[in-house]
């Protein structure tokens, strides 16, 4: 899976012609694809080291993976997840580093993480992820061209964005058209997460947007679906994330302001549970309609709780079926023949029944762990049994160098 927001060279990225060959960016481009992590892989001294630890910062926690590539396949050396407190104050300012820094550092003792290359996962405000299709042109011309469409979606600057983007080598059309996914970042975001990892005792190594690090944990660690055109979502704690891949090729990326932590914030307030117990609750209940044991609870509680976590998840529901209706009017002949499933709420009871009924395709869950070889100790299965639905992003991260 090509890589988004790579620092090795000086060039912007590792984009393939139509044709096959491989274009190399040339030194006197646009100056909107210059920028001061170009140099961060060559001075962290990453190529000497053997795994990459991926790192994925999100608002419940602090995820981290650490594999390693052997003649037989990915081995995990390391996993696990910091969970950030309810209404956390690591976010607040002031000195939010400086509390994420110590995050990060608590996270590597915990789990004695030797490495210190890392790759992060990037996103946010001011982060533009667009499938632009433009004629056939020199290579010399794209990036100018390129560095124009971009003005239709950010007010900054050019000198105040990092810009990368990829072309798809593997379309298959007689057309005179390219279809190119481009990325822009603001350069001072890229400084701050620069800045964090170098604060917590780290090196960063690579910059990744979260669409392609999910897309290349599939692809590394689920490649039967690379010949198929799929869909994966990431439901996350506020937000949640839909990619859809056509034949390799990353299409479509969407940020939904949804995630688990609206299904806690209905039962708090529908039933008036503390948000302990509503999380409790909602991870025993999920979409199961009273199917599952109820304990000491009432039927009747049982199923209000369930209809309220059901009427939530059906606005996520409509939002990514208007995901799928805006790409299909787009790419009419491009069938969508898949959903995976990833992310913090993604293991709810009757999760994957509920899409498969409310989409009418075919649902699944994203589970990694029969291809990761260290997996034949017993804790350590168990353990990422209960956490690997949240470690996508990271388990992507760390298979980045090999792709």
């Amino acid at each position: 899976m090509p890589e988004i927001l790579k620092e090795e060279k000086s060039q912007v990225g590792i984009t393939q012609s139509p044709e096959g060959e491989q274009p190399q960016v040339e030194e006197k481009g646009h100056p909107a694809f210059k920028s001061r992590f170009e140099r961060v892989l060559e001075l962290s001294g990453f190529r000497r080291r053997n795994t990459l630890l991926g790192l994925d910062i999100g608002s419940s926690g602090i995820k981290l993976a650490e594999m390693n590539k052997t003649k037989t396949g990915w081995r995990l050396v390391n996993a696990g997840i910091v969970e950030f407190d309810f209404l956390s104050e690591v976010f607040s300012k002031p000195d939010t580093e400086g509390k994420l820094a110590l995050k990060i550092r608590t996270a590597l003792r915990r789990f004695k993480v030797g490495t210190k290359n890392v790759a992060l996962s990037i996103s946010g405000d001011g982060f533009v992820q667009r499938l632009i299709t433009l004629p056939q042109m020199p290579k010399k011309e794209l990036e100018q061209v390129l560095a124009w469409e971009l003005k239709k979606y950010v007010d900054l600057p050019s000198d105040q964005l990092c810009i990368d983007y990829l072309v798809n080598s593997k379309k298959d059309d007689l057309k005179d058209t390219l279809d190119v996914f481009l990325v822009s970042a603001p350069k001072r975001k890229v400084d701050e997460s620069i800045s964090l990892i170098q604060s917590a005792g780290l090196n960063c190594a690579v910059l990744e947007t979260k669409a392609t690090a999910l897309i290349g944990a599939v692809f590394e660690l689920a490649p039967e679906f690379c010949q198929k055109n799929f869909a994966i979502l990431d439901i996350g704690s506020k937000t949640s994330l839909v990619n859809i891949v056509n034949n390799g090729f990353l299409s479509f990326t969407r940020e939904i302001e949804w995630g688990g932590e609206n299904l806690t914030l209905a039962l708090c307030d529908k039933l008036g549970y503390d948000r302990k117990k509503a999380e409790t609750r909602k991870k025993q209940v999920g979409l199961s309609e009273g199917e599952e044991k109820r304990g000491t609870d009432s039927p009747e509680e049982w199923t209000n709780a369930a209809k309220i976590l059901e009427e939530k998840m059906d606005n996520l529901i409509q939002e990514i079926a208007k995901s799928f209706e805006y790409y299909r009017a787009q790419f009419p002949e491009d069938e969508i023949e898949q959903l995976l499933l990833t992310g913090g709420s993604s293991g709810l009871p009757s999760l994957q029944r509920f899409f498969t009924q409310r989409l009418e395709m075919n649902v699944q869950l994203f589970d990694p762990l029969d291809s990761l070889l260290s997996m034949e100790n017993t804790e350590a299965r168990k353990y990422m049994q209960q956490v690997c639905g949240r470690l996508g992003v990271a388990l992507g991260l760390s298979t980045w160098r090999r792709r």
